[in-house]
């Protein structure tokens, strides 16, 4: 009978305690270890209201519902202001770089989050961006870029910008799409 009561590691056999007449633990008083795992993931409690904790609904919706269905004045994306940041960034980066196809996509990554994160900075807490980058030999070729997508014409804007030199062809579009 001894046999039949061992169970793997951290797993119960109620058929098998029940059958050899043994007490069942109460399951309900053991306690469990979150091992390696600090006190402060340990926050993610209800509190007594049943609300959740301030970190916890940060982390669950970081902007809250205002009902505001359109951008204030203010807040609108300013095309001219994004495309000439746009162009700052692109003559700040590329200046005196040549095109490198083995290092174009790290290129297009770094300038990519660095430009969302400047633009950032300018106050879009309500709008979506979408940053694209096309990076190519300036070779005296043509080039046309389209692009749709699903928008409201009356507050979602896009602004873009072109760099040439050094043998290097540079082409940033940042959408600014308003959500609420």
């Amino acid at each position: 009978m001894e046999a039949n009561l061992k169970t793997r590691r951290n797993s119960l056999n109620l058929p098998a305690l029940i059958r050899s007449g043994s007490s069942i633990p109460n399951i309900s008083q053991r306690r469990y270890s979150l091992g390696g795992v600090s006190s402060d993931a340990r926050r993610f409690s209800l509190r007594s209201r049943g609300k959740l904790n301030a970190d916890v609904k940060q982390l669950l919706n970081p902007t809250e519902n205002s009902y505001q269905l359109a951008p204030t004045d203010d807040r609108k994306f300013n095309v001219t202001r994004v495309e000439e940041l746009l162009k700052q960034i692109l003559e700040m980066k590329l200046k005196g770089q040549t095109y490198d196809p083995q290092t174009a996509s790290v290129i297009t990554t770094s300038l990519t989050e660095y430009i969302r994160d400047k633009v950032k900075l300018l106050g879009y807490k309500r709008h979506k961006l979408v940053v694209y980058i096309l990076l190519s030999p300036d070779i005296g070729q043509s080039l046309e870029i389209v692009s749709r997508c699903l928008w409201d014409d009356n507050y979602d804007r896009f602004a873009s910008a072109c760099y040439h030199g050094n043998g290097i062809c540079a082409v940033a579009m940042t959408f600014g799409l308003y959500y609420e």
